[in-house]
């Protein structure tokens, strides 16, 4: 029997720790998928869908957002690699809403899949289980990750480079940690710092400047881009980034192991400086270190503890353990949810518990089926046909103009993040070939900047719906035309298909007999 027909039977062994873990990641993603209608739950998918977008009129990779702010536009410092990603979906022919619903819903799986295999790898298939158990159990962790998928991408490359450096696999971590690096501007770095501390005895310390020297040589264009437009750069605190939940039975559990494999924490190195390294996240993103990417590494301690516990108990009781734990995890921890404006303490569940109609939804997730209320598709409709490719849009709330943007192709003279300035200062109504002003309720009054855009402007109303009044500009003064790519779309994702080419070659002479695939001590 090979290696590899043993290691399937392992994991579909009914009863193993293997076949309940496949089991969850199933059932995970056919939850996921089972709601595939309602996404993309989130707004920042519009704002990486109009990045691609531009990209696709660009060619390719283009250091202007001129599709934002137009017609003056803004830098677009954004790490590209999830945008060429959704680059290669719409050159099939894949809609943009349904490119974001595919990232949205493989988000949460394919992050649990990545790191129960790192676990399994590195530890034990028990801790892999338990990690599971433990990652499903809080609520906002799925939406945390789903919501920003970029920086999930970051996180799963970082992992990956962070296992395949744990297996001497050199040239794969140094792709892996560039993917990284061009997926997300801070996750990157937290994980590269933590590598770094890992590596600072000299035994390994040739193996982290060779690996840190290609990536910050590969890395170089892009921060070189985005240090020349750093002064556009504006810190922004948004409400979400202070809306979080704090499972009170997994964060004791958190606790206890943290205190409990102390005493072994050599063999732990790695888990304990990357959840110092992530404490940055206090700083700029509360959610993302309560509910996010901050619980990643107390995710996998614990699932080690719990596996630890459970070998300590008779046969019968390590049969039960498991169960048990996913019960009372699952259906009786209760959470802190913090608000911006208040903090209150539940037990209503997890998301699992939720999706078998067992749990109470989270209501703090305010834009389930956005498109679902009609307004959006037909808007796009009106705009297409009232407007030329190039004219500009806009609309009272910047992300109402960016949906439009996206669903039509057509520049918003308004931009959707805010953390990059514009390029100058411009008369947002003077370029402005459309405008949607949306009523408050359906058929309710005329919105008051109807009347203002009437009397100040060239606009006239051209179109009146239950939901919107549309205006159309008579004098706009400007059209906008897509900058060409710096560095054309088929060099991309050449440069990428080489980078996996190169950890699909280390892993198959990696696995050629006689050649030792030993973990890094």
């Amino acid at each position: 029997m090979g290696c590899g027909q043993a290691a399937r039977e392992r994991v579909w062994a009914p009863g193993s720790f293997d076949f309940w873990s496949m089991l969850l990641l199933g059932v995970s993603l056919v939850f996921q998928c089972a709601h595939w209608r309602e996404f993309p739950l989130y707004l920042d998918a519009y704002y990486h869908l109009a990045a691609m977008r531009g990209f696709a009129a660009a060619g390719g990779w283009v250091g202007t957002a001129f599709w934002e702010y137009a017609p003056v536009g803004r830098p677009h410092v954004y790490p590209p690699f999830y945008h060429l990603l959704q680059l290669t979906m719409a050159g099939v022919g894949i809609a943009p809403l349904d490119i974001a619903r595919f990232f949205e819903v493989a988000a949460f799986p394919v992050f649990l899949l990545v790191f129960w295999y790192i676990t399994r790898r590195l530890y034990s298939a028990g801790a892999a289980f338990f990690f599971l158990i433990l990652a499903t159990s809080v609520r906002m962790f799925l939406y945390v990750l789903s919501n920003n998928i970029p920086a999930t991408l970051a996180a799963i490359c970082g992992g990956l480079a962070w296992y395949s450096l744990l297996r001497r696999r050199y040239g794969s971590a140094g792709v892996f940690l560039l993917f990284s690096l061009y997926s997300h501007s801070l996750i990157p770095w937290l994980f590269l710092g933590g590598i770094g501390l890992y590596c600072a005895g000299k035994a390994r310390r040739a193996a982290f400047y060779r690996l840190t020297g290609i990536c910050l040589a590969g890395a170089a264009p892009l921060v070189y881009h985005q240090l020349r437009y750093f002064r556009f750069i504006q810190y922004i605190r948004v409400p979400e980034m202070f809306i979080f939940e704090i499972g009170l039975l997994q964060t004791f559990i958190f606790c206890v192991a943290v205190i409990v494999l102390w005493k072994r924490r050599a063999e732990y190195r790695l888990l304990y400086l990357l959840a110092m390294m992530l404490v940055p996240f206090l700083i700029t993103h509360w959610n993302r270190f309560f509910s996010g990417y901050g619980l990643l590494p107390f995710l996998m301690l614990a699932g080690i503890f719990l596996e630890q516990c459970r070998r300590q108990l008779t046969p019968a009781a390590q049969r039960l353990f498991p169960a048990a734990a996913f019960l009372l995890l699952h259906l009786a921890a209760p959470s802190i949810i913090a608000l911006p404006d208040a903090v209150r303490v539940e037990c209503s569940g997890s998301w699992l518990a939720e999706q078998c109609g067992v749990g109470k939804p989270l209501d703090v997730i305010k834009n389930r089926g956005l498109l679902f209320q009609g307004i959006f598709p037909e808007l796009a409709q009106i705009i297409l046909s009232r407007t030329q490719p190039g004219e500009i849009i806009d609309a009272p709330y910047r992300y109402v103009a960016g949906i439009l943007s996206v669903l039509t192709g057509r520049p918003t003279a308004s931009a959707m993040l805010q953390e990059v300035r514009p390029f100058a200062n411009f008369d947002r109504h003077r370029h402005t070939a459309l405008y949607v002003a949306l009523r408050q309720e359906p058929g309710g009054a005329e919105p008051p900047e109807v009347a203002h855009l009437q009397q100040r402007y060239s606009f006239t109303v051209c179109e009146r719906t239950p939901t919107a009044v549309i205006l159309k500009n008579t004098q706009p003064t400007a059209q906008v035309t897509p900058i060409p790519a710096v560095i054309p779309a088929k060099v991309c994702f050449g440069i990428i298909g080489c980078l996996l080419a190169l950890v699909i070659l280390e892993h198959t002479l990696r696995r050629q007999p006689g050649r030792r695939d030993s973990r890094a001590a």
